[in-house]
């Protein structure tokens, strides 16, 4: 697990300095951690390694003038926010942030990752409203994998609000964006009989 591999240059980093890299170090093991289940109390083996370093990240980012990192940190710490059900309000509250914190900076990237975790947020409560707003602002940047993420949620909306026939041809027309080489994986995942 590359998570395991972190945390060894992790340990050589003095105590003192290095707290950016100290930051993506955190970062990069929740990354490659998630799936483990988090918990709010103290580590207690791997399930809660991968949400602590998430939260030391954020605490980190927020004490450094680097405005990438708050915004990455964040990040982490939302995907980090699927271990039970009801935290939509937080995952929304925390891609909020991510979007306030990257138009300050700049980070065109991560303001469009902000939109894609408020979509998801809003649409895990049925604020389909909402939801396109985010989808929307997400896809004003025109980025094709963008598109892959939002015409999959319309598909899903469509299919919550829409007859049968027309949830059909919405996922029909998703599919058909993960025909370029480049979503190969993605089709494998998404959709496992056109393969």
């Amino acid at each position: 697990m590359a998570g395991g591999r972190g945390r060894a240059p992790l340990r050589t980093l003095p105590p003192d300095g290095h707290e950016a890299a100290r930051c993506r170090l955190l970062a990069t093991i929740a990354v490659e951690s998630r799936g483990t289940l988090p918990t709010d109390r103290p580590a207690s083996g791997g399930q809660a390694r991968a949400f602590q370093a998430a939260r030391q990240a954020e605490q980190l980012a927020r004490g450094l003038d680097d405005t990438s990192l708050p915004a990455f940190a964040l990040n982490v710490v939302f995907m980090q926010t699927f271990h039970r059900a009801g935290l939509a309000a937080r995952r929304d509250v925390i891609g909020a942030e991510i979007i306030s914190v990257s138009g300050r900076g700049g980070l065109v990237t991560y303001e469009i990752l902000g939109h894609l975790d408020r979509l998801q947020s809003r649409c895990a409560v049925s604020d389909f409203t909402g939801a396109d707003q985010h989808a929307s602002a997400a896809d004003r940047y025109g980025l094709p994998l963008v598109a892959v993420f939002t015409t999959w949620y319309r598909a899903l909306r469509t299919a919550m609000t829409q007859p049968l026939p027309v949830a059909e041809a919405a996922y029909r027309e998703a599919g058909t964006l993960l025909a370029a080489p480049e979503f190969r994986a993605c089709r494998t995942v998404c959709c496992p009989w056109s393969n």
